[in-house]
């Protein structure tokens, strides 16, 4: 019985792993991408838990600066107050617009 007690135990933690060799995969960008349309305010509807991200009403605001890299200004409503911070996102590679690089400065 003690035995049959741990694996029902751990069993789901085993399950929820996935392991593979090699270095992570390299995901595929959007086709076609379109920065004028990505431009504007997204809003998180779901997420993993992150340090720096606690509250919620979480959104990003990108704009084009006049320099042509985007403002990026991420804000959240964490223990009673509208907290943000900015950053700047660069186009890394002009065939490729949608992988863009982001920084920001705390």
């Amino acid at each position: 019985m003690f035995p049959i007690f741990w694996i029902l135990l751990l069993l789901p933690l085993v399950s929820a792993q996935t392991y593979h060799w090699g270095p992570c995969p390299t995901p595929s960008v959007q086709p076609n991408f379109n920065l004028q349309q990505f431009l504007g305010t997204w809003y998180e509807i779901a997420k993993l838990p992150a340090s720096f991200e606690r509250g919620k009403c979480i959104q990003a605001d990108y704009s084009l600066r006049e320099d042509g890299t985007i403002r990026v200004l991420n804000s959240q409503f964490y223990k009673g107050k509208v907290r943000t911070v900015e950053g700047t996102a660069v186009v890394k590679d002009p065939n490729n617009p949608a992988k863009l690089g982001v920084s920001f400065s705390y």
